[in-house]
C-alpha cells in the first residue's frame, strides 16, 4: 500500500501585525516612563552640569547621583552623603545629592538654592574640610564655601549657619537657568507628607533579613 503524504498547513505570517505587537508595547513603556519625578531628576541633573561650570569653575569632577527621597524623620530640605554608590564598572564611589521628595513643590528658584547648598559640602568634602558634624552644626568652613558659591549665610540655632540664601551672583545664575530650562514640574509634584501606617506598605525582604527573622522566630519559641 502506497502512504498517503500528509500536506503541512503552511500559516501564512502578516509581517505588519507582528511588528505592531512588538512596537505597540515599547510606545506604551516610553508614556510611562515619561513622567513627573524622571523630569524633577532630569533637571536637577542639569542643574548641577551648569552651576559646578558657572559657580565652582568645574572644581567637582564627579558627578552625584541626584535622587528624590522622602525626609523620613529628617526636617530638611535635602542632603549631601559623600562615596555612597559605587559603580562596579569603574570601581569608583559617587556621592549622592537628594532634595526631599516631600518640599518638592516649592519654588524652582527655592530649590535650586538647596542644591547649591549642597554643591558646598560637596566642595568641602573634595577638599578635606569637614564642615558640619553629627548633630548637623554648619560651621564657618562650610559658611565660607557657600558664600563663595554666591549663598548668603545666617545662623540658625543649634545648626549654625544652616540657613542659606540666594545672593546676588547665584541668583543670576539660577534665574539664567530657570530661564532656559523647563522647571514647570516643581510647581506641584511632591510627595505627601503623612503618617505612613505600617499596615499599609508593602516591602520585599532581602534575603539576610529573612534569614535574621527565621532566627528571631526560632529564638522565640526556645
Amino acid at each position: 500500500m502506497s502512504k498517503k503524504k500528509q500536506v503541512k498547513k503552511v500559516e501564512v505570517v502578516n509581517v505588519e501585525e507582528i511588528e505592531r505587537q512588538v512596537v505597540e508595547p515599547v510606545i506604551e513603556i516610553e508614556k510611562v516612563v515619561v513622567q513627573p519625578y524622571n523630569q524633577a531628576v532630569d533637571v536637577l541633573q542639569k542643574a548641577f552640569v551648569f552651576f559646578n561650570e558657572k559657580l565652582c569653575n568645574n572644581e567637582l569632577d564627579k558627578v552625584p547621583v541626584i535622587t528624590i527621597q522622602s525626609k523620613g524623620r529628617r526636617s530638611a530640605y535635602g542632603w549631601f552623603w559623600d562615596c555612597t554608590w559605587k559603580n562596579g564598572a569603574d570601581d569608583q564611589l559617587r556621592p549622592e545629592i537628594n532634595i526631599a521628595a516631600e518640599y518638592l513643590s516649592r519654588s524652582a528658584s527655592n530649590i535650586m538654592e538647596t542644591l547649591i547648598h549642597e554643591l558646598a559640602h560637596m566642595i568641602n568634602a573634595k577638599r578635606g574640610a569637614k564642615d558640619c558634624n553629627a548633630a548637623q552644626y554648619h560651621n564657618k568652613k562650610f559658611k565660607s564655601t557657600a558664600e563663595e558659591l554666591g549663598l548668603t549665610c545666617e545662623k540658625m540655632g543649634a545648626y549654625g549657619y544652616a540657613k542659606t540664601g540666594l545672593g546676588e551672583r547665584a541668583k543670576a545664575i539660577v534665574d539664567q537657568f530657570i530661564e532656559n530650562n523647563n522647571c514647570a514640574v516643581f510647581d506641584s509634584f511632591n510627595r505627601v507628607d503623612r503618617k505612613r501606617q505600617w499596615r499599609k506598605v508593602w516591602t520585599i525582604p532581602c534575603e539576610e533579613d529573612a534569614k535574621n527573622e527565621v532566627k528571631r522566630i526560632a529564638l522565640e519559641q526556645n
